[in-house]
C-alpha cells in the first residue's frame, strides 16, 4: 500500500512538473517571440536612419555642389565687374584728358586779341 502510495504522489508531482514545464516552455515561446518582435522593431529603426543619413548626406553634397556654383558665378561676375570698372576708369580718364584738351583748345581759338 505504502508503494501505491509513493507511485500515486509521484504521479502527481509529476503532473504538476510536466505543468510547469508547458508553462516555462509557453513564456519562454513568449519571450522568443518578443525578442523577435523588438528585434525587428530595432533593425526597421536602425534601416529608418540609415536612409535619413543618406538622405540627409545627399542634401548637403547637393547645397555644397550649388554653394562652389554660386561662389565660382560671384567669383566669374566680380571679375567682370572689375573688368568693366577698370575700363570704364580708362575711358573715363582718357575722356577726361580729351575734354581738357579739348577745352583748352577752344578757349584758346576763341581767346581774341582785343580789338585796339
Amino acid at each position: 500500500m505504502e508503494l501505491k502510495r509513493r507511485i500515486f504522489s509521484m504521479k502527481q508531482d509529476y503532473q504538476s512538473l510536466s505543468i510547469q514545464v508547458s508553462s516555462l516552455k509557453e513564456e519562454l515561446n513568449a519571450a522568443r517571440l518578443e525578442f523577435t518582435k523588438e528585434k525587428q522593431k530595432m533593425n526597421l529603426a536602425i534601416e529608418r536612419k540609415m536612409k535619413e543619413a543618406i538622405v540627409e548626406n545627399e542634401a548637403l553634397r547637393a547645397s555644397k555642389l550649388n554653394g562652389q556654383l554660386k561662389l565660382k558665378e560671384a567669383q566669374a561676375l566680380y571679375e567682370k565687374s572689375a573688368s568693366i570698372h577698370q575700363a570704364t576708369r580708362r575711358s573715363f580718364s582718357s575722356s577726361s584728358k580729351l575734354n581738357v584738351t579739348l577745352t583748352k583748345s577752344m578757349i584758346s581759338r576763341t581767346s581774341l586779341p582785343m580789338a585796339k
